[in-house]
C-alpha cells in the first residue's frame, strides 16, 4: 500500500476517546463505553433515555442523535450540562407536627404555646445542618422558599387563638421567603337527642373538640408542586406524619428535584421521628435540642 493510501485509510478510521467516569445519584462510579467519532453507544448502565449522570460538576446526559419522531433508535451521544454549585431549596413545613413533636421530645414540661417554632429560623437550622453533613464535592442547599401549612382557629369559637394565629402569620411573613397557609380547624359540637348541634342560651354552639383537617394534603401537594418547578432543585419535607410518605414516593417518581426529609432527634433517648418513604430511602437531616432551642419563636403574641 502506498504512503498516500495509508494516510487516507488512517484518516477514515474511527477514533476512540478515553472512557468517561460517571457517577449516579448514589455516588457509585461506572465507566461509560468508549465513544467513537464523538458518539457513544447506547449506555450499558441501568439508565433510561434522557437520564442524567453526574461527573464532578458536569452532567452527562444520554440523548439520541436521531429526531424524537424516530423513537429511541439512533446513535446516542453525550451532552455536557452545567451542574449548579448550589441547590435551590424549598422547605415544606407541617407546622403543628413540627411544633408538637419538638415539644414532646425536648420540652414537654413547658406549656405548648411557649415552644413555638419560627419557620425561618427552623428552616435555616435544617439547611445549615444538612450542608454540614454533606460529603465534600456535593452541592450545598441554599434556602429559597419556606412553605408553612397550619390549622386556623375559628374567630367565632376561639377569638384569642384566632388573633394570635393571624399575628404569628404576619410576623413570620416579614421574611420574604416565608409563605404561611392557614386552613380552618375542624370543630366538633355537642349534639342534642335529634342529632342537631346543641346551643347555649345565646345561640352559640357547644364545642367538644377541634382538630386539623386537610393540612397533610396541602403539604403533600406543595411537595409535588415544588418538585415540578424549574426553580427548585431540592425539596425538604418537615414532618413526621406517615400520611405524607406517598408524597415522597411521588416526588421520587418525577425524577426532577431531589427529595429529602428532616426530623427531631434525641441522642440520649434515641427517639427518632424520621419520615420514611416507600421502597427508596431518602436523606434525612436530624435536628437535636440545640437546633430546637435555636429555632424557638420567643415573641410575645
Amino acid at each position: 500500500m502506498s504512503a498516500r493510501a495509508r494516510t487516507r485509510s488512517a484518516a477514515a478510521a474511527p477514533t476512540a476517546s478515553p472512557p468517561v467516569r460517571l457517577f449516579g445519584s448514589r455516588g457509585r462510579a461506572a465507566v461509560a463505553p468508549h465513544a467513537v467519532d464523538g458518539h457513544a453507544p447506547a449506555p450499558s448502565l441501568s439508565t433510561r433515555q434522557g437520564d442524567r449522570l453526574r461527573t464532578g460538576r458536569v452532567l452527562l446526559g444520554w440523548a439520541p442523535n436521531s429526531p424524537p419522531s424516530s423513537g429511541t433508535g439512533g446513535v446516542f451521544s453525550v451532552r455536557r450540562l452545567e451542574v449548579p454549585d448550589h441547590l435551590r431549596t424549598t422547605v415544606v413545613i407541617d407546622y403543628q407536627n413540627v411544633h408538637l413533636v419538638g415539644h414532646s421530645v425536648f420540652d414537654r414540661h413547658l406549656p405548648k404555646h411557649e415552644t413555638l417554632v419560627d419557620p425561618a429560623l427552623y428552616a435555616g437550622q435544617v439547611v445549615s445542618e444538612r450542608n454540614r453533613r454533606q460529603r465534600e464535592g456535593y452541592a450545598h442547599a441554599v434556602l429559597a422558599k419556606i412553605l408553612v401549612y397550619r390549622g386556623e382557629p375559628s374567630a367565632e369559637h376561639d377569638p384569642m387563638d384566632y388573633a394570635r394565629s393571624q399575628s404569628q402569620k404576619s410576623h413570620w411573613e416579614r421574611d420574604a421567603r416565608v409563605h404561611v397557609t392557614l386552613r380552618p380547624l375542624k370543630y366538633e359540637y355537642q349534639r342534642d337527642a335529634q342529632g342537631r348541634p346543641a346551643t347555649l342560651h345565646d345561640g352559640s354552639r357547644i364545642v367538644t373538640g377541634k382538630r386539623e383537617k386537610g393540612v397533610d394534603v396541602l403539604c403533600a401537594l406543595a411537595a409535588v408542586r415544588e418538585a415540578r418547578s424549574p426553580e427548585t432543585d431540592l425539596v425538604i419535607l418537615a414532618s413526621s406524619d406517615s400520611d405524607l410518605a406517598p408524597a415522597i414516593d411521588e416526588v421520587l417518581k418525577l425524577r426532577m428535584a431531589k427529595m429529602e426529609t428532616t426530623s427531631w432527634y434525641d441522642p440520649v433517648t434515641r427517639v427518632d421521628r424520621a419520615l420514611r418513604g416507600g421502597a427508596t430511602r431518602v436523606w434525612n437531616t436530624r435536628l437535636t435540642k440545640v437546633h430546637f432551642e435555636a429555632a424557638r419563636d420567643r415573641t410575645a403574641y
